[in-house]
């Protein structure tokens, strides 16, 4: 059998006692979770993404910062016509997962499609941000803005 009490190297098949536990609370992605732990990130989790959620279709503008007032963690996906000089971005103040890419250079390379995703945790805060307008007719439209709340 294991004890817990030594350093051992074990090698093979082995029978624990008594399943391995933690007294320190985890401070990184390498440590056992003790119950402390737990229990401190669990109302974070508890109902968490897409639990009781629906993809709802939302008014959004460039520029404007908004804020996760549900209490809980949402997703937002969204697609952008932008002709740009530079790139549209999505920006989280928490940034758990952002996912941008680019498509459908026409007119020269001046009109640009974007689409992008985020999850927001609560109380995070969000915008799309636009570079300078340039060209001859400079435009940028939110074709779509769908959230997960």
């Amino acid at each position: 059998y294991v004890t817990l009490a030594t350093n051992q190297t074990i090698t093979g098949a082995k029978d624990f006692t008594k399943l391995p536990t933690s007294s320190i609370k985890a401070t990184n992605d390498n440590q056992f979770v003790n119950l402390a732990t737990l229990k401190e990130q669990a109302p974070s989790l508890i109902g968490g993404l897409g639990v009781n959620q629906a993809w709802q279709n939302v008014s959004r503008a460039f520029d404007v910062t908004y804020t996760n007032n549900t209490g809980k963690p949402i997703a937002a996906k969204f697609q952008v016509n932008a002709s740009v000089s530079g790139s549209v971005s999505f920006s989280c103040s928490e940034q758990f997962v952002v996912s941008m890419f680019q498509t459908s250079l026409s007119n020269g390379g001046v009109s640009r499609t974007y689409f992008g995703f985020g999850i927001i945790p609560p109380n995070g805060q969000y915008r799309l941000n636009t570079p300078q307008l340039s060209g001859f007719y400079p435009s940028k439209s939110i074709v779509s803005f769908m959230e997960l709340r």
